[in-house]
């Protein structure tokens, strides 16, 4: 995989454009590292194998759903990035659904000056309901003194659920820090690299993520040679949890409930337009908004063509229903094969008493590995095998506050 052509278009997509609630069906192996507002995290970032990207890419809203005994509960819901292979938004009548209720707002808010969605899809929701862009990565907590956690005789892999802000930070970490040791790094992943690597801190400050690599700790220490072993079934990891597995957008992990949803969440949105559009007033209104809340119009609104959004205009009776004619498609990517785990037993780490050097900032693209590795190349010494595997990535935009808060 040509991981600098990717860390160049992943570099484009975010300068360009305009933690963590645990909903899992699958038991994970580990809890998920904490980050948010309250909260930082200081990590190793694992790669997850030669021909597949390091984050698994989706998006989220949060949901409002009705439980069988009249109560109400609010959930994740995530979608496919926008081009991902074999996903086509068009066939996604959920995700479709969302967008048409997010577009009314955002024409109601323009033409009112109202601060408040005037179709609510989360109760007590204090932000404009949005799809926000989140990546989930593997790592491990490394501590004050360099140390990794270790779960048993393996590192104590977890997954960590990144906003696109702090994705975009840990990107450009990655591009300029491409040495360790005074050795280049073998791939333009640099750091995220199994035989050795930096720490990385995450920290929320002043309403955005920043990234810090800890380069005077270096962790001269190779992963366990088999821990991109997979299960006999090819569905996950033996030794981590595998992102595409748990991030798995729900018209995939669950179709039946995806239908439920659906049916919900319109059968929500019509009675709230309905009510609208016969000159009722929202309520929900902003309770930290300092304007007043506003009259609602009796005629649904008209898309504004100065937004580059997708242009959709919704009444009661033209809301998505069930575009295609189809239920929820299958997941398009195939689950890679398993693989045995090496027998080999782990190489030595780096020199304990050799002096690491700085790294040096990468003004291009960073260098290829060498065809033979010099005597003494770290990277040569602490070789982790390849294993297979299967790539996920794309794009959409995310508000660092908004995420800082809400994944608390």
């Amino acid at each position: 995989m040509d991981y600098a052509k990717i860390l160049e278009q992943q570099l484009q997509a975010s300068s360009g454009e305009d933690n963590n609630t645990d909903s899992d069906r699958v038991q994970r192996k580990l809890d998920v590292i904490k980050l948010n507002s309250k909260q930082d995290a200081t990590v190793r970032i694992v790669p997850l194998g030669s021909d597949r990207w390091f984050a698994y890419g989706y998006r989220e809203i949060f949901l409002t759903l009705n439980k069988k005994d009249g109560s109400t509960y609010n959930m994740p819901v995530r979608f496919p990035m926008k081009g991902t292979e074999g996903y086509n938004e068009a066939d996604d009548k959920l995700y479709q659904l969302v967008r048409s209720a997010i577009r009314y707002n955002y024409d109601f808010r323009d033409k009112t000056g109202a601060t408040y969605d005037a179709i609510k899809l989360q109760e007590n929701n204090r932000f404009y309901s949005n799809v926000s862009e989140r990546y989930e990565v593997v790592a491990v907590n490394v501590d004050d003194n360099g140390q990794m956690e270790m779960n048993g005789n393996y590192p104590a892999f977890r997954g960590l659920r990144l906003a696109k802000g702090a994705y975009n930070a840990l990107l450009s970490q990655i591009q300029e820090y491409d040495s360790f040791m005074g050795q280049p790094f073998p791939d333009a992943l640099h750091f995220v690299n199994a035989s050795a690597s930096y720490p990385v801190h995450f920290k929320y400050i002043s309403g955005a993520y920043q990234v810090n690599v800890k380069a005077n700790k270096p962790l001269n220490v190779a992963l366990p040679q088999d821990y991109l072993q997979r299960t006999e079934d090819g569905t996950d990891f033996v030794h981590m949890d595998d992102p595409a597995l748990f991030e798995q957008p729900l018209m995939y992990s669950d179709p039946e409930f995806y239908e439920t949803v659906y049916n919900q969440l319109k059968k929500s949105v019509d009675a709230q337009l309905s009510n609208l559009e016969n000159g009722g007033t929202s309520q929900n209104v902003n309770p930290y908004a300092t304007q007043a809340q506003q009259q609602m119009p009796s005629q649904a609104f008209q898309g504004n063509v100065n937004q580059p959004n997708d242009q959709i205009n919704i009444t009661a009776n033209s809301l998505p229903t069930n575009f295609g004619g189809q239920s929820a498609p299958q997941a398009p990517v195939a689950q890679p094969a398993p693989t045995p785990a090496p027998t080999q037993a782990q190489p030595a780490p780096f020199t304990a008493n050799q002096a690491p050097q700085q790294p040096t900032p990468a003004p291009q693209a960073a260098p290829q590995a060498p065809a033979q590795p010099a005597s003494g190349d770290p990277f040569a010494a602490n070789a982790i095998p390849d294993f297979g595997g299967s790539n996920n990535m794309s794009n959409q935009d995310v508000s660092d506050i908004v995420d800082g808060i809400l994944h608390q």
